[in-house]
């Protein structure tokens, strides 16, 4: 399935049937969708959505299982014990239904990134993949989390288990959830960084033999049962590091990009094709200033990724043009987690020191962001922006495991970014056609967990370079900047050409930017007029916490960074909506 709804309602009073009725009913159809009741019984009501090709509903030893995602094995040969100590490959979240024990347990993936939510009351709960469906929610809307906006206003997604409404958590990663007669109770599960490898004492070689060892099984895993698949290739280094382990496995493959076709990102993108005699596609965006207020807004309603900036531009053509396809996709993103460690904001210095050593820079981050909004904050909003979000942040840090501090902050990018924010993205994807996503598997996240912190970098690329000698001299169309160097002069001298201030003198010389973001920066700079005029709608959940002509003003004279602007659009639009 791709959506669900359900509700568990043991004391059997019709609680919370017309949620899920209400809620399946909302959306537009598609001939490529099927909207089904799985489950409709006196205790239990559980409708979804799935795409045609998608068989989601399994009959195991008298027991219904309902499949949210994707899995890469069946797991119907599976005991409970296993399904939650050995998870199957896959990005989903397994429904089991035992009817004679009035019983639903639920259990995840290794990252658990799928969106699905739960909420209870009088005894009942309510399970969603939408956060729209609890505007139905019996006794009225649950109230908005002040604390959670603040994290996806500054960090672009909430973390932990918290959601934009309060009392709506998110099914969690390191707990299976058993719904019964009895309550709700929760027994423990493997996740992806509860039981991380400690770093080994490799050399670049034996890094890159174990990471291309380990690519080729998550590929293998993950596209055994396919002859075809297209390859959602950009400029970056994910996704051109899993394209020759594709072309081993798969006999047919293509690629496909959005993008403005004279970007870097597409131009990368097609010399890399060229290079393995890949056939390229290209998803264009079309014109920067081309979308409509409604248009723009319906990222925000229709997918609730709101700490997303650059989504609401190219999600409705990019699924378009995959369900044209109606070939697999595979993605690869997975953030680069060496260098995404440094963003947390703790110190290049400090990242081999004890773990205790960063806990104070996690609670001073983020900055930017808290910083640009500080100046709207109403004062409860403020003490959030101002040491909340880092406070919470620290407190998650310092309950994950590992010594030193690049091995807790490799758990907190994987059990948080990488499960809150990164997941969307093959989610979205898997709503147009079947999507593999080999980066997000157990056997890939440890091996980068025991490879050297200083010497990752140098393994990913020499990884590429056996594989695709010429790759890694393709510039990083995030950066401009080649992926690997002849050395340390010709290090400097890219970075030279490559940097922030090379980019705004050749604005100023009226050579538009080519990087990837710059697509998207120019999109939300043409509609700067549509995100002023959302902000200063009246909206109550928003008001409380900031000053919101004061911020639509900023907007409009560029005075808060495009992506802030955009996730401030995000949230107001989508509460505006739920609290209509």
């Amino acid at each position: 399935m791709i959506d669900l709804w359900c509700v568990l309602d043991f004391e059997r009073r019709g609680w919370g049937r017309d949620l899920v009725r209400a809620a399946a009913a909302d959306g537009a159809e598609r001939p490529d969708v099927v909207t089904e009741i799985a489950l409709d019984e006196p205790d239990v009501l559980l409708v979804g959505r799935r795409r045609r090709d998608q068989r989601s509903v399994l009959d195991v030893g008298g027991q219904t299982m309902i499949v949210l995602g994707t899995l890469c094995e069946d797991p119907s040969e599976l005991g409970w014990e296993a399904l939650k100590d050995h998870p199957p490959r896959g990005l989903y979240h397994l429904l089991l239904w035992d009817g004679r024990r009035r019983e639903l347990r639920i259990t995840s993936d290794v990252v658990g990134a799928r969106k699905l939510y739960y909420w209870g009351r009088d005894g009942a709960w309510i399970l969603s993949t939408t956060l729209g469906a609890f505007r139905h929610a019996p006794g009225g809307k649950p109230r908005p989390d002040g604390m959670a906006i603040a994290e996806i206003l500054t960090l672009c997604h909430p973390l932990e288990d918290r959601t934009l409404l309060d009392g709506v958590a998110h099914v969690p990663a390191s707990h299976a959830l058993v719904f019964s007669p009895m309550g709700l109770s929760r027994e423990p599960r493997r996740d992806a960084w509860s039981t991380m490898p400690a770093p080994v004492d490799w050399s670049v070689e034996q890094s890159a033999d174990a990471l291309e060892e380990a690519l080729d099984r998550g590929v293998a895993a993950w596209t055994g049962t396919v002859d075809e698949i297209n390859v959602a290739l950009t400029g970056g280094t994910d996704s051109r590091l899993l394209l020759p382990f594709v072309r081993r496995r798969v006999d047919r493959v293509r690629a496909s990009t959005f993008g403005d076709p004279g970007s870097l990102e597409v131009t990368v993108a097609k010399r890399l094709c060229e290079e393995t005699g890949t056939a390229h596609h290209v998803c264009d965006l079309g014109l920067p200033g081309s979308m409509s207020s409604d248009h723009l807004a319906r990222f925000a309603l229709e997918t609730e990724w709101l700490g997303d900036s650059v989504g609401p531009f190219y999600w409705h053509p990019w699924l378009e043009f995959l369900r044209a396809q109606r070939v697999p996709l595979l993605t690869g993103y997975l953030g680069g987690i060496a260098g995404r460690l440094l963003c947390w904001g703790v110190p290049r210095g400090r990242l081999f020191a004890r773990a205790e050593a960063a806990r104070d820079d996690l609670a001073g981050h983020p900055l930017r962001e808290g910083k640009a909004l500080m100046p709207f904050a109403r004062d409860a909003f403020r003490a959030d922006l101002g040491g909340g979000v880092g406070a919470r942040l620290a407190d998650v840090y310092s309950l994950l495991p590992g010594e030193r501090a690049c091995e807790r902050l490799r758990a907190l990018e994987i059990s948080q970014r990488q499960r809150r924010y990164v997941g969307w993205y093959p989610e979205l994807c898997e709503k147009a056609v079947r999507t593999v996503h080999p980066f997000l598997c157990e056997s890939v996240l440890d091996v980068f967990a025991r490879i050297p912190l200083d010497i990752e970098r140098a393994a990913v690329q020499r990884v590429l370079t056996r594989a695709l000698p010429n790759a890694a001299r393709l510039p990083d169309s995030n950066t401009g900047r080649r992926i690997a160097h002849a050395g340390r002069v010709d290090f400097w001298r890219d970075a030279a050409v490559h940097n922030r201030y090379a980019t705004r003198l050749a604005e100023l010389l009226g050579r538009p930017e080519r990087l990837a973001f710059a697509t998207f920066r120019r999109r939300i700079d043409a509609h700067r007029l549509h995100i002023v005029r959302e902000l200063e709608h009246a909206n109550p959940v928003l008001d409380e916490l900031i000053d919101m002509p004061g911020a639509a003003a900023a907007v409009g004279g560029a005075r808060i960074p495009p992506r802030l602007q955009m996730r401030l659009y995000n949230v107001a639009r989508f509460t505006r909506w739920f609290y209509a």
